[in-house]
């Protein structure tokens, strides 16, 4: 066998495992990509979850309108209409009782989001 063919093979081999290999670390990437970007959600689920959740349901007393405001914004910022739209229906309650009965669907909504 001549160098040269012996030459090409090698190359041909070489370019193979470089291309299977960048293939791989690529389809890696993209995979951890997801599992940062699915986190970095949570985090953020979790963070406006600790904060309505002492602000509401552990604090005993009256919330301002600025804590308000800034829990909505909060809320708007998660990106998640689900959840905002929950935020809406226990923000916009009129009594006691479905003010209650919101803020326990909005604290499982939370939950249930960052469980997956």
């Amino acid at each position: 066998m001549d160098k040269s063919k012996v030459f090409i093979y090698v190359l041909t081999s070489i370019a193979v495992v470089s291309t299977t290999v960048c293939v791989a670390l690529v389809l890696l990437i993209s995979l951890n990509l997801d599992t940062f970007n699915r986190n970095q959600v949570n985090t953020k689920v979790l963070e406006f979850r600790n904060t309505f959740e002492n602000y509401f349901v552990l604090s005993a007393q009256t919330i301002s309108f600025e804590e308000r405001i800034a829990l909505e914004a909060a809320a708007r910022g998660l990106g998640d209409k689900e959840i905002f739209s929950q935020w809406e229906r226990f923000s916009n309650s009129t009594t006691k009782q479905q003010a209650t009965q919101e803020a326990k669907s909005l604290l499982s909504l939370l939950i249930k989001k960052t469980v997956r």
